[in-house]
């Protein structure tokens, strides 16, 4: 803190300082390096009752949850805090619970400018050491709360700091020094012995403060985090260095000696050396407070913002340093900084230390967990919503995705499988083929040989110019599209050397040759957050017989008879493509095998980066720009895209189309539910990969559709149509439609400035296809007003579902849930467009709990003749990660249901008996009331197995069937985990639904005070399509049961990321997907066990 700070703790340092140097100096004679320990892998999360490592504790250094057992003390009856309050913690006052705790170094305040946390220290110093051979990886997670607002802030901050082992413990000066740096502003001046590398998480601003710390800094900085480097400055190091000069000072010296050298950074002789002085690195302004419930009665660490630090240093001195705020998406401080050429080569062996001073200000300082461990590759993590494409001529062949988020990196790799020796189908061990390696080149995990990687100039990259689509190439670009591609600051990269480095040039890397300025790459494919990989193989659809429209029988048909058949035999060997977005600005397409000669290599074919990314992919903010090395993380082409074939202007053509989710932001994502953003939906002609050129540009990109054009192109049937366009999440559909025509089918997406919910549909012309396709939209009216929650939310449709009752192939209903919970239902049963209509109220309401998925609509035999529609969908949603805050889930309990749409007597009017289906008097809205609960169970555990989970077999009396005493529409399943819930499709196996639930990490603070992010968990489950309840016997195949299992297994948990898929080999049904780390993973299940099958309505699912 500043001086006169200082200046009034010294009479209550000189008695501290004593213990101070008293224990300081028994480590020293305790700990040298020759009897130092070593350890190489370290994981404390220092919550319990005592650390299991040695660490020596220094003045106020204890434990919340200590109980004096472990080196460290415990807080409880510290005599440092004698007479008083021990504020914080989980509860606003110490102790701790076990497992609840946290390492304490300064104690805070419960008053405004109170003096109960004032003048204190604590710091604890590693007694033993850690080899750097092989570099060093460490995370630790600061808090800083509870002060006593001096100066609004509280004081002073904590340090963490990397010191040569073959050297005794040691600790800096207090104060603004942080127990680091040396100090020329106090009685005590020495700094580490041989600090390496100190970081300061600065509150009230001294860390970054030459008049506080040493000769180099730039002023007081609160609220900072501050790095500064390596130093020896302290008598023993002077003495060390220079003993001519210093050996034979008298005591009284030492102190003015040492604070002289660390002001001027000189000492010797004559005072003319240059020291290595802990020089001033780096200082970075948080976003936020970094020490909140300043003057607070009862201040708590749950309510604390956390700070976790990730470092990576090589042997040779290489540095990478992050943190990430309150949970955020981790930024960068270094990212392969040569920290040698500053600091000298890394020591052989490293200590840590950890201190935090106050002075006439307070807080809460405490660190919450350490880790430590031999410098690794970087562990990936599954994408959030990714489904594994499959192809099955020639085999079954799966595509996972996966992203690192050190570098956000992403993967797609591709898997066959195998037999093993027992007969059970498994994965194959290694992939197929790695896109990730196929673009950037080299020897990549897990795939033989090594890889020639792309040439920038011959990769076939696509954008949109406002008007057509062409060549992702400068002379191209709208002059606007230049501009925003141009530099932001003085003496960064040009406008076209940024352009070719998203196309794949490295040149204008950092480190890779000389002015480089451009962020430094990994690995070409970015990360794959949430989009899943889409596989588009050789025409399939079951078109092949006459169009006719059963329910508008005069119409006559645009396509004619035998075209798709002829369509379909035409592109019968074309290539297959797996097409998927990534964070590095583009939609890819990489080959998967068909074609003449087959090509199953991975190899990328096209690549497209919308137009809105291209606008903001060099934001002006350095965290979201993809060429800046301050980069942190940005969502760019983020959404699912969707295939399908469609028939216009005399010919069919296959068409791929999606959005960019919650990606092209120029602020980063959203993750509220009242931010107002605009959208866009892009289409690209994918019929035959051979013509994927850039001279065919404009043949390929047909289409961009944002919220600015459908306001200004006069295209849409309602006024500020764009106003309704919001992030598109969902996968739109490619659907026929009873006005003769085809279109796209997609919900109105999140965060769209009208913020209601709704359904677009984008009609194709006949005649000039995307070029003169028209919208419609149709609005639910439920919107900020209608919020469930009172809480003026915007609402929005994700995933629609288009259902076909008669087997036409031609769209008549669409069904969609919203995020207010409802489910709603639109009539596209007319010829005529203007009569399209939505049901006046949804069919059922969940009370605010969202819909994020699909609605899967089957048909279910009734008592009766005719079948019954259920819908089936979840519950749950998740919000992004940002800069501030961590991804969070709505919160309360969420379920499975199974809804029957019964309101259904207007479509059995006039329609053949054969397409009738069950119905009854039905105007309002179902409720979860009128549904019948069934319930899960946790099986006894198996040793060996996952844990199981049993669901109840309660029989669902149903409206309209007579003799029940409480009639029901449907079921629900509730889940039991906190805020367990489902965020991917369900999916129709036989009779059964089968989907993945997701539990999420520990809200708030409490996951985030641990080191590494704590990862969703989840079950896979399947019940019974027509009552919610478990199969007759186990769906799920656990070997550990034996051949025949005396208990049913409806649950299990694998951690499942993204929606199952299915198929059969060798008369057995396989289940596919990847987990939460970006495994694949392969399970027998038992889908048909004599029950009654249902009929899915969707008729693109129909063969």
């Amino acid at each position: 803190m500043r001086s006169t700070v200082m200046r009034h703790r010294r009479s209550f340092v000189s008695l501290a300082c004593l213990a101070l140097l008293a224990i300081g100096n028994t480590a020293r004679a305790q700990a040298g390096a020759a009897g130092a320990s070593s350890v190489q892998f370290i994981d404390d999360d220092l919550t319990g009752k005592a650390s299991r490592y040695d660490w020596i504790p220094l003045a106020g250094a204890c434990l919340t949850a200590g109980d004096g057992t472990g080196a460290i003390p415990a807080c409880q009856g510290h005599d440092y805090y004698r007479g008083k309050q021990q504020v914080g913690g989980t509860s606003g006052r110490l102790p701790d619970s076990p497992g609840a705790g946290a390492l304490r170094l300064t104690n805070g305040d419960y008053r405004s400018r109170g003096s109960n946390g004032d003048g204190q220290r604590g710091a604890v110093l590693s007694k033993f050491t850690f080899p750097n051979h092989d570099g060093i990886e460490l995370a630790f997670t600061t808090v800083t709360y509870g002060g006593d607002g001096h100066d609004r802030t509280g004081a002073d901050g904590i340090s963490f700091f990397l010191a040569d082992g073959s050297l005794p413990p040691s600790i800096g000066a207090p104060g603004g020094a942080l127990g680091y740096s040396c100090g020329n502003g106090s009685s005590e001046n020495d700094g580490v012995a041989g600090a390496y590398l100190g970081i300061g998480i600065d509150e009230y601003g001294n860390f970054s403060n030459s008049r506080e710390t040493t000769n180099t800094g730039v002023g007081r900085r609160p609220n900072h985090i501050v790095v500064r480097g390596a130093g020896d400055t302290n008598w023993a190091g002077l003495v060390r260095q220079f003993p001519q000069t210093y050996s034979l000072a008298n005591d009284g010296l030492r102190s003015s000696q040492v604070r002289d050298a660390c002001k001027t950074g000189k000492a010797g002789d004559s005072g003319r050396t240059a020291l290595s002085n802990y020089p001033l690195l780096k200082s970075v302004s948080l976003p936020s407070v970094m020490a909140n419930q300043q003057g607070v009665a009862m201040p708590t660490r749950g309510n604390a913002q956390p700070i976790t630090y990730s470092l990576r240093l090589s042997q040779h001195g290489s540095l990478s340093l992050h943190y990430s705020y309150n949970g955020g998406i981790a930024k960068p401080l270094f990212e392969d900084y040569d920290i040698a050429s500053k600091n000298g080569t890394p020591p052989a062996t490293l200590r840590f230390g950890f201190a935090a001073s106050t002075g006439q200000g307070s807080n809460v300082h405490e660190i919450t967990c350490f880790k430590a461990r031999p410098a690794t590759r970087s562990e990936t993590s599954a994408a959030q919503g990714t489904d594994p494409a499959r192809r099955t001529d020639g085999g079954p062949q799966f595509y996972f995705t996966a992203h690192d988020e050190r570098y956000w990196t992403g993967a797609l790799t591709a898997y066959g499988v195998t037999a093993r020796q027992d007969g059970r189908i498994q994965l194959e061990e290694r992939p197929r083929w790695d896109a990730s390696c196929r673009l950037t080149g080299g020897k990549c995990d897990g795939v033989v040989g090594t890889a020639a990687g792309v040439v920038p100039g011959d990769r076939t990259v696509l954008t949109w110019n406002g008007a057509q689509g062409v060549p992702f190439r400068w002379h191209s670009l709208s002059d606007a599209q230049r501009a925003a591609l141009g530099p932001v600051n003085a003496g960064e990269a040009s406008g076209e050397r940024a352009l070719d480095y998203l196309r794949g040039s490295r040149q204008d890397e950092i480190g890779r040759a000389a002015g480089g300025t451009l962020r430094k790459r990994q690995g070409l494919l970015g990360d794959i957050s949430h989009s899943s990989p889409s596989w588009v193989g050789a025409p399939g659809a079951s078109y092949d017989g006459p169009w006719w429209d059963r329910r508008h029988a005069s119409e006559q048909a645009g396509e004619p008879d035998g075209s798709y058949a002829a369509f379909k035999a035409r592109h019968a060997q074309r290539q297959h493509m797996v097409y998927v977005g990534a964070n590095d600005g583009l939609l890819h397409g990489f080959r998967a095998g068909g074609g003449q000669p087959i090509q199953n290599d991975g190899v990328e074919a096209l690549a497209y980066m919308p137009s809105p990314v291209v606008d903001v992919v060099r934001a002006r903010t350095e965290s979201y720009d993809l060429t800046s090395p301050q980069y942190a993380h940005n969502l760019f082409v983020d959404a699912t895209p969707a295939s399908g074939d469609l028939y216009y202007a005399g010919a069919w053509h296959t068409w791929l189309v999606g959005g960019l989710g919650g990606g092209a932001r120029v602020d980063g994502p959203i993750a509220d539910d009242t931010t107002s953003t605009s959208g866009m939906i892009y289409a690209l002609d994918v019929t035959d990969p051979s013509t994927f050129r850039e001279g065919n540009a404009a043949a390929v990109v047909l289409g961009e559709w944002s919220s600015s054009r459908l306001n200004a192109d006069g295209i849409c049937n309602v006024t500020q149509c764009g106003g309704h366009l919001g992030m598109v999440h969902g996968k739109p559909l490619i659907r026929r439609l009873h006005n003769g025509k085809w279109a796209v089918l997609f919900g109105n997406g999140y965060n769209s400035a009208h913020g209601s919910a709704g359904l677009f549909v984008m009609i194709v012309d006949p005649g000039k296809g995307a070029g003169a396709a028209t919208f419609h939209y149709l609005d639910t009216g439920h919107g900020r007003a209608q919020d469930p929650l009172k809480l003026q939310r915007r609402n929005g449709i994700v995933e629609v579902t288009a259902a076909d009752f008669d087997e036409d192939h031609i769209t008549d209903f669409v069904y969609a849930g919203d995020l207010f919970g409802n489910v709603w239902r639109f009539d596209l049963t007319d010829s005529d467009p203007g009569k399209w209509r939505v049901r006046a109220a949804p069919l059922y309401a969940t009370g605010g709990q969202p819909i994020s998925t699909s609605i899967l609509a089957a048909a279910t035999p009734a008592s009766g003749s005719k079948p019954r529609v259920m819908l089936i969908f979840g519950t749950g949603r998740r919000y992004e990660q940002t800069l501030s805050a961590g991804s969070a889930y709505s919160p309360g309990q969420h379920g499975m249901h199974g809804v029957w749409d019964g309101d259904l007597d207007s479509w059995n009017t006039g329609i053949h008996p054969a397409f009738q289906y069950a119905s009854r008097s039905m105007s309002g809205t179902l409720t979860a009331a009128d549904l019948q609960v069934q319930t899960i169970s946790r099986l006894a555990t198996v040793p060996g197995a996952p844990e199981l989970r049993a669901v109840s077999t309660e029989q669902v009396c149903w409206k309209a069937d007579g003799a029940c005493r409480v009639a029901r529409s449907g079921w629900r399943l509730e889940l039991t985990a906190t805020d367990e819930q489902i965020l991917h499709d369900p999916t129709m196996v036989g009779s059964m639904v089968l989907f993945n639930t997701r539990i999420p990490p520990a809200s708030g603070s409490t996951g985030q005070l641990s080191c590494t992010r704590p990862e969703a968990i989840g079950y896979s489950m399947a019940v019974r399509l027509d009552s919610g309840g478990a199969s007759a016997r186990s769906f799920f195949d656990v070997p550990e049961l034996g051949a025949t299992p005396a208990i049913t297994v409806s649950g299990i948990s694998l951690d499942g990321a993204g929606t199952p898929t299915t198929f059969t080999m060798n008369g057995k049904t396989y289940m596919v997907q990847q987990t939460e780390k970006g495994v694949g993973k392969l399970n027998e299940i038992h889908p048909d066990l004599g029950e009654r099958k249902g009929r899915r309505i969707n008729w693109a699912r129909l063969r």
